[in-house]
């Protein structure tokens, strides 16, 4: 099943939920596994392939069947942080990519360099508006040499892969103000979050036959699991925006974010895999909208236990008030396009795939709300009509538009940063010139003027 899905795992459009049903109800040791396989993790590296199918199964059991936190759900966000990790794995290595392309230019045509030179052309030409065309990104897996290195990309797979490992199906303040015991344990912070990070790790290191830290040494072992803590730890969204500041704050003072010094590499993932997590609403509308529908009920199952509980009931999860639209444009305008838009910087090409999507999504529930449409019925929405539809493809080319804009944007404000980087470097010191040694160029004055003829006209 594995090697099946790979052509498929960076399409935008790929339905995790079909592979869920594919699969035996096994999408994420499914994702996972293909996805190490596709970037070369699993062989003449650390890992140990039945290591880590035994970890992946052990860990897909330890979801629960919540609505929307479960083994779906951590699928979904693993193969999305694929899609970007891809992007950004791109535009790390661009300067790479065209050194390598001018010399593939240089090549005479006998040497290889037309038969590739044909390979890009005949990947570049237009779609001709008939055959279905996929929202993917060509071009394999991180190879050796790329931008990521394997220790970052096997952080940002299993990151992501369990970075809700055993939810409970509500959020931390309702641990906190219901006293469960996770939020003692935790005091109160990043509750779920600090679960799901030590449920990973102990899993892996006491539970017989799952070590997947078996090969790494201990400087190895301690720079994943810092990695990997970090990953999980960004997911809690109570501190999103201290996040989003100090990725901003990291792009402003260096727009090119390939020459990040190495103290900031760890945001650049935590910010991989946080967008990851809340880029579903960015999905083709049928996905994002069966994302929306999901963690709805989820919300709802909370606040009745809220209720039961004799709590206040948060207002996301009061089912007499929900409005799904409503709620839903709040989340995508207040998280998911900030988010998005800022990842732009370090993922060009993930904006430029994921933008459009997000607008369209945005038209369609802005439609819903003023239809008065507070939650689907039986999972049914009515249909959009023509103007709706207009819409949806004005804002899809406005948001392609303002990519490129936006994309001008960074690569003067990258140029900048580089003439003020060299601004700040000393000039070159005159070397002394050593009074034994005569000069070189009054020197070869000498020498011209020594052989025969060198004072006539020729």
């Amino acid at each position: 099943m594995g090697r099946q899905i790979t052509s498929q795992l960076y399409d935008w459009d790929f339905n995790m939920f079909e592979l869920d049903r594919a699969s035996g109800r096994r999408p994420l040791s499914t994702t996972t596994l293909a996805l190490l396989e596709d970037q070369g993790l699993l062989e003449n590296w650390l890992l140990d392939r039945p290591t880590v199918e035994r970890f992946l199964a052990a860990a897909e059991a330890a979801y629960r069947g919540n609505p929307y936190h479960n083994a779906v759900h951590a699928a979904d966000v693993t193969q999305t942080a694929a899609v970007i990790m891809r992007c950004l794995d791109q535009h790390l290595r661009r300067d790479e990519q065209q050194d390598q392309q001018r010399q593939q230019q240089q090549q005479p045509d006998g040497g290889g360099g037309g038969r590739e030179r044909e390979q890009q052309q005949q990947q570049e030409q237009p779609h001709d508006g008939h055959a279905p065309r996929r929202r993917r990104l060509s071009g394999g897996g991180g190879g050796a040499g790329s931008g990521l290195s394997r220790m970052e990309r096997f952080c940002i797979i299993l990151g992501s892969a369990v970075h809700d490992l055993g939810h409970p199906g509500v959020n931390n303040d309702f641990l906190i103000r219901s006293r469960d015991k996770q939020a003692i344990i935790y005091n109160d912070r990043s509750v779920n979050e600090n679960m799901h990070c030590a449920l990973a790790f102990d899993m892996a290191l006491h539970r017989e036959g799952c070590d997947i830290f078996s090969r790494f040494g201990d400087a190895e072992y301690l720079q994943a699991r810092a990695l990997i803590v970090a990953i999980v730890l960004s997911t809690d969204m109570a501190v999103h925006f201290d996040l989003l500041k100090q990725f901003n704050a990291a792009v402003e003072a260096c727009p090119d974010v390939r020459e990040w010094p190495a103290r900031d590499r760890p945001l650049l993932l935590q910010m991989l895999v946080h967008l990851s997590d809340l880029a579903n609403p960015s999905r083709p509308f049928p996905l994002a909208s069966a994302w929306a529908e999901r963690v709805v009920a989820e919300f709802m199952d909370q606040g009745d236990r809220e209720r039961a509980a004799g709590l206040a009931v948060s207002p996301p999860c009061d089912r007499t008030r929900v409005c799904m639209p409503a709620a839903q444009l709040y989340f995508l305008k207040t998280f998911a396009k900030p988010t998005l838009d800022a990842f732009a910087a370090a993922a060009p090409a993930f904006a430029a795939l994921a933008g459009p999507c997000l607008e369209e999504t945005r038209v369609k529930w802005e439609f819903l709300l003023q239809a008065g449409v507070t939650a689907p019925v039986g999972l049914q929405y009515p249909p959009f009509p023509p103007d709706v539809v207009n819409a949806v493809e004005a804002g899809r080319a406005a948001a392609a538009g303002f990519e490129a804009e936006r994309q001008q944007q960074l690569e003067r404000a990258r140029a900048a940063w580089r003439v003020r980087q060299r601004e700040k470097q000393p000039p070159p010191q005159p070397q002394p010139q050593d009074p034994q040694r005569p000069d070189p160029q009054q020197q070869q004055q000498q020498q011209q003027q020594q052989q025969p003829g060198s004072g006539g006209v020729k």
